[in-house]
């Protein structure tokens, strides 16, 4: 096997070499295992390798790979709007997943969402730390009650501001809503190999 490149980040590198020990482990040979912690990179293959085991540790090494050049491709495409396809129910479970909990654990409020393109109105709580959200919320008083377009919404969260945005109630809903929002890591590994 090549020796790891020196060019390589500290990160790559212990990426790179928690791949090779799983592509070894796959393999299942100790004396390799052994040699390389030894810093033998050098060190033969064992006798009697099956074939399956060399196509899995192949196959582990490439999704390593990929899921590294994937992780850097989206911190580059960071904030490209490619989320047009996505429903309002998805992008509002967005926003609550970002909540964080201990920060909004005593705030209240209610927002009404009414899409004027979509013909949907949705209501957003927030109480307890936990924001949910319904379609077609029945009587009762919100807060805040923003109308706008998808785009508009997209745009809002954004970072664009309410341009163009209806709203009736406390606009400071809003702005506390978004403040209790953390920051989404771009490059966050959800499979790590």
């Amino acid at each position: 096997m090549e020796p790891i490149p020196p060019q390589l980040g500290v990160g790559e590198r212990q990426a790179t070499q928690h791949c090779e020990d799983q592509h070894d482990s796959v393999l299942g040979d100790a004396n390799r295992r052994a040699a390389r912690r030894d810093g033998d990179r050098d060190a033969p293959f064992g006798e009697g390798l099956n074939v399956d085991r060399v196509v899995i540790a192949d196959a582990l090494m490439m999704h390593e790979f990929e899921l590294r050049r994937r992780r850097n491709e989206l911190a580059r495409q960071r904030g490209r709007g490619d989320d047009h396809d996505i429903g309002i129910p998805q992008l509002f479970d967005s926003l609550a997943i970002r909540i964080n909990g201990p920060r909004a654990w005593s705030q209240r409020l209610t927002i009404d969402w009414d899409f004027l393109d979509e013909k949907s109105t949705y209501r957003m709580t927030l109480s307890n730390g936990a924001l949910v959200h319904w379609p077609d919320p029945g009587p009762g008083e919100a807060d805040l009650t923003v109308t706008l377009t998808r785009p508009q919404l997209l745009g809002m969260l954004a970072g664009t501001g309410l341009s163009g945005v209806q709203t009736v109630g406390d606009p400071g809903a809003l702005q506390r809503l978004l403040g209790l929002l953390d920051e989404p890591d771009p490059t966050f590994a959800i499979v790590t190999p």
